[in-house]
């Protein structure tokens, strides 16, 4: 789950609060309008109440934020089923609570304090919910107000309930989805170079080789003398070198749209790429050697420093009669020897 952060809150908790602050300036309106003082006055209360909330949430105090909101919520609720009965429709206020109980216990579940605030309140609200209505059944209401506002002042209150509900469950959702997709890339991507990582590179291939009918290469990249890079310009230089060059794979892939690449650890890469059954093996080299020489003559400036980089590349084929494990094994093998014979070559037999 991500963490609450500041940004977050004041966003959400700005537009609910605003939200809650026209609502009350409406109803103290209304009451205003049918004379009933106890209720007019209580709203003059909760806007300037709610007026005070945006300091907090300007300091980004969240739990005074919600404390000071939900009180009110509930005392002004149970003022109005008191005062005004239960057929306003004031009482449904309490499932609004519950959904936006439960969807700030997601947001903000990383904040201290937090942990049973949802379920305390909700169980709150519902004791309260069935108090009122069993005290309705036995007390008349204190003001008596005539029918048609009593319907309009009913029907403005579902159609509230209804909004603040579906709007926890809109940001509910919608909060959700991008922490999923969060999760989803940090544990399918490699931070620094936004390539799949080693774990997912090996589930994609298992795919690929279950379902592909044609040619599958597998190459294995390393940048040459990459220690040297890290000891002579410092580690900044070398993700600077790791992600440019990240990028280049990246857009070669997705040029090509038959390959799909990894950092498979440190400097080295890993590109699958497929072709048609139709084509020579040799054809398997051409996407490999165009990186390659696309890194070659590539600028890598970093700072006032000009710095020369080659790949070598080691390249083999998946065949029926091979693991992947057995494919990335040989393509490492290839790797290995044009490291040991000169670098800055494409080895693949």
């Amino acid at each position: 789950m991500k963490k609450y952060t500041a940004y977050e809150f004041k966003q959400i908790s700005l537009v609910i609060n605003t939200g809650m602050t026209v609502i009350h300036s409406f109803l103290a309106i209304f009451f205003y309008y049918f004379n009933i003082r106890f209720m007019f006055l209580f709203n003059v209360g909760s806007v300037i109440t709610y007026l005070l909330v945006f300091i907090a949430i300007k300091k980004q105090a969240v739990r005074t934020y919600i404390t000071v909101s939900f009180t009110e919520v509930i005392a002004h609720m149970t003022a109005a089923v008191i005062c005004c009965g239960w057929n306003t429709g004031f009482s449904y206020y309490c499932f609004g609570i519950i959904a936006v109980l439960y969807f700030l216990k997601y947001l903000y579940a990383s904040k201290s304090g937090f942990k049973y605030v949802a379920e305390n309140v909700s169980f709150i609200a519902a004791i309260l919910f069935v108090s009122l209505r069993v005290f309705t059944w036995f007390f008349r209401p204190m003001e008596s107000i005539p029918e048609l506002p009593q319907k309009i002042i009913y029907t403005a209150n579902t159609v509230i309930i209804f909004a603040i509900v579906w709007f926890s469950l809109f940001m509910y959702t919608k909060t959700s989805t991008i922490n999923e997709n969060r999760i989803t890339q940090m544990a399918e991507f490699d931070e620094l170079t936004q390539l799949f990582n080693r774990r997912k590179m090996i589930e994609i291939l298992m795919t690929i080789r279950d379902e592909f009918k044609g040619k599958i290469f597998l190459t294995m990249f390393d940048i040459d003398d990459f220690k040297k890079i890290n000891d002579t310009y410092g580690h900044d230089a070398g993700d600077y070198v790791l992600s440019t060059i990240s990028a280049m794979i990246s857009k070669a892939c997705k040029e090509d749209k038959h390959a799909v690449a990894c950092r498979w650890g440190g400097e080295e890469f890993l590109l699958a790429h497929e072709i048609s059954q139709l084509r020579k093996d040799r054809d398997g080299e051409l996407l490999i050697r165009r990186i390659c020489n696309m890194v070659k003559r590539y600028d890598f400036n970093y700072g006032s420093e000009h710095i020369v980089i080659t790949l070598t590349a080691g390249i083999a084929r998946l065949t029926n009669d091979l693991t992947v494990e057995q494919a990335i094994k040989k393509a490492d093998d290839n790797l290995y020897f044009g490291k040991k014979n000169g670098k800055n070559q494409v080895v693949f037999k």
